[in-house]
């Protein structure tokens, strides 16, 4: 358990709204304020609360939002025809792909790192573009993504390659954001 508030840390530094300066806080606080042997649910629901503290003491409130209506809420939302949410109580990632011309291999990304701030507070929007990835330092997480693009590419044009096998668990959002893709473009159904 110690060792929870050091893995937000690295994910603020990493991921920033996905765990804000709030969440990390808020898992300081676990830490002390939870028993080691705690259970899930009590610690699911000491975070849900320690997390709206912290937000408050930063001018922010989701009080509108249960912890159910945030699970049924989900966290990954596609969005036809390309882009990429990650939201977050306090934050959100978000991705949309487009087309890099008629150039089908390759693609500009917009990657959006959206955070809550208490009225006046929030920072000047900073925007930054790059010609190529490696233009950059990106953290980790997004090197690992994008330095597995080109093997990805190149396996899609094999000839071995016949279709893709989405995990039909862990990748049910994608299922699902290609099912409905097919009946917008194609009219095919189900």
């Amino acid at each position: 358990a110690e060792k929870l508030p050091v893995y937000f840390m690295l994910q603020l530094r990493d991921i920033g709204p996905l765990f804000t300066e709030r969440k990390v806080r808020a898992t300081e606080r676990l830490v002390e304020e939870m028993p080691a042997d705690a259970e899930y649910m009590d610690l699911l629901m000491a975070m849900d609360r320690l997390h709206r503290e912290e937000g408050r003491k930063d001018g922010i409130v989701w009080d509108a939002y249960t912890l159910q209506d945030i699970g049924e809420a989900g966290l990954d939302w596609h969005i036809f025809p390309n882009l990429a949410f990650l939201p977050q109580e306090d934050g959100a990632l978000v991705y949309r792909a487009r087309p890099n011309g008629d150039d089908p291999d390759t693609c500009t990304l917009d990657i959006y790192a959206l955070e809550r701030f208490a009225p006046g507070t929030a920072p000047a929007c900073k925007t930054e573009t790059f010609a190529h990835w490696r233009d950059t330092r990106w953290p980790l997480i997004f090197v690992q993504d994008f330095e597995n693009l080109a093997d990805i590419q190149a396996g899609i044009k094999s000839r071995g390659f016949e279709y893709g096998r989405a995990n039909p668990v862990a990748e049910a959002t994608c299922v699902n954001f290609h099912r409905h893709v097919r009946r917008y473009v194609n009219g095919e159904e189900g």
